[in-house]
């Protein structure tokens, strides 16, 4: 009984120097998982008819939804009065205005591609807009090209 004790420890203290010295591979820091950062937003485009704005942009196809997993998308507005004309080239503090999931069926196809946000604009202001892209795990996109004008 006591030879086996003394093989048993002399196994466990040879598997455990092996581990030591050979490990699970590199050694370093964790390092998260990678997450496929949507895409950019790129064809941002707006329509004034009267006081109403209408921005436009288009979702990516079918292939680029799944391999993102989108969700939505992020509105974000800055608005800055004309009488404070000194800090028009301020650099913008944007609000989030709204927020457009992607319209898919049961399957996870797009029903619709072309995205449009609707609002009622208030006269005497600058106003500036961008969209993120975001998947459904909450990972961001990076900003859209940003369109601005006056009214």
């Amino acid at each position: 009984m006591k030879k086996l004790i003394e093989n048993l420890s002399l196994f466990l203290i040879t598997i455990i120097l092996i581990n030591g010295i050979y490990g699970c591979g590199k050694k370093g820091p964790p390092v998260p998982l990678k997450k496929h950062i949507p895409p950019m937003v790129k064809n941002l485009q707006y329509h004034l008819n009267g006081d109403l704005l209408e921005l436009t942009w288009v979702v990516p196809g079918k292939t680029i939804l799944k391999e993102y997993r989108l969700s939505g998308s992020i509105i974000y507005r800055s608005r800055i009065s004309m009488v404070d004309s000194d800090c028009r080239d301020c650099p913008p503090r944007f609000k989030r205005v709204a927020d457009i999931p992607v319209d898919t069926d049961a399957s996870g196809n797009v029903v619709t591609e072309n995205m449009v946000y609707r609002e009622t604009l208030k006269k005497g202001y600058y106003y500036k807009y961008k969209v993120i892209l975001y998947s459904d795990e909450g990972v961001s996109g990076r900003d859209s090209e940003y369109v601005s004008f006056e009214y």
